[in-house]
Formats: structure tokens, sequence, C-alpha cells
């Protein structure tokens, strides 16, 4: 059975349902991340035989990523509107199926942002993490500024990459791959980015 919340909060249902839902496994289904997303694009193009440019798929997993619902949403709107309005498949229609489809912040972080809090929590300047230096301080202030900006912005990973010393889609993805990876095992480092991660709330 799957539900939107945990059995306590359900209305409407009687105790004894209630009751038998709470002895059973409880298990919470987090919200997909970008590459899991991209995965899912990918596996419905494949089946229902559409040709999405992977540009348009990347654009999509980052901004429409709360749920597979959202991602069908999507593709959905973008089909019919290349069908309503005669268009290519694009970056252009994309955007314009987004801002209809997806809530957009009122007061979007940056990626200047996000490189001001990570660089100041770690000690390490911006021109470091934009250099070509293997220097492990300044890879991971590196990684941690990529991850952050695919959570908490609308950015493609080509952009994020672009902006952060220049570097390309791929180079996002894996360093994301490393940030989660480590989050799972490590709860100090956890702690960190959630410290960080206050300080947007604080900026908001």
């Amino acid at each position: 059975m799957a539900s939107d919340r945990p059995p306590v909060d359900l209305q409407g249902v009687k105790d004894r349902l209630l009751t038998r839902f709470s002895c059973g496994l409880i298990a919470e289904l987090e919200k997909p991340n970008v590459q899991l997303c991209i995965d899912i694009l990918n596996a419905k193009c494949r089946r229902d035989g559409l040709k999405i440019p992977h540009d348009v798929i990347e654009f999509i997993a980052q901004t429409a990523n709360g749920s597979v619902r959202d991602l069908e949403g999507v593709v959905n709107s973008l089909m019919a509107y290349s069908i309503v309005y005669n268009s290519n498949l694009d970056m252009k229609l994309a955007e314009r199926v987004i801002k209809r489809a997806v809530k957009v912040d009122n007061h979007p972080l940056t990626i200047d942002d996000i490189l001001e809090k990570v660089c100041n929590h770690y000690g390490v300047s911006q021109q470091n993490v934009f250099s070509k230096s293997r220097k492990r301080d300044y890879v991971q202030v590196r990684q941690i500024s990529m991850y952050l900006a695919q959570k908490h912005t609308k950015m493609p990973a080509s952009r994020i990459g672009q902006l952060i010393g220049g570097r390309d889609h791929s180079t996002v993805i894996h360093s994301c791959n490393t940030i989660e990876k480590r989050l799972k095992v490590d709860k100090a480092f956890m702690a960190e980015l959630s410290s960080i991660e206050n300080s947007f709330k604080l900026k908001e």
C-alpha cells in the first residue's frame, strides 16, 4: 500500500485499519535524485518511442524532480505543446513548459550564493575551486558546490559545470554521486552539509 503520509496522519480511515497499517513495515520513498530522474526519462523515451534531446532530458530531470509523476506530467505537456505549436522538442520549448508545470521559487539561490557559503565554510577561495588543482580540499569544495547547486537550483549539469571552473556535465554528475554516497555513511559530513544548507535559509 502506498500513501503520501504516514498511517497516523490518514483521515477518514477506521482505527482498526490504522492499527494494522502501523504494525507493518513503513518505508519512506525519498525524492529521486537527478541521475535517477534521467534514467526514468530515458526509459520512458525507449518505451514510448520518444526522441527527446539529451540536454532537454537533463533539464527536465534537474527542474521537475519532485516525483515520477512530475516527470511524466512534464514529458506529456512537452509532447502536447510540440504538437499544438508544431515546435521542435528543444530547450526553448522545455523552458516554456517547465514555467507552467513547476513552481518557481521567488528567491532562488544562485551558483554564486552557494559557492560563497561553501567556500567560507571550508576556508577555501573560489579561485582555488575554479582551478585545475586536484588538491583534496579544493576537490571536496568543488564537489560539494556542484552537489548543492544540483540540489538547490534548476540549472542543468552542463551549466553548473560551466559556472564552476568550466567543467563538463559528466564531472558534475560524478561529483553529485560521490557526495551522495558519502552522505549515506558519514554522519559528521551530513551534519556539515546541513549546516551549510541552513545558511541558505537564513539568506532567504
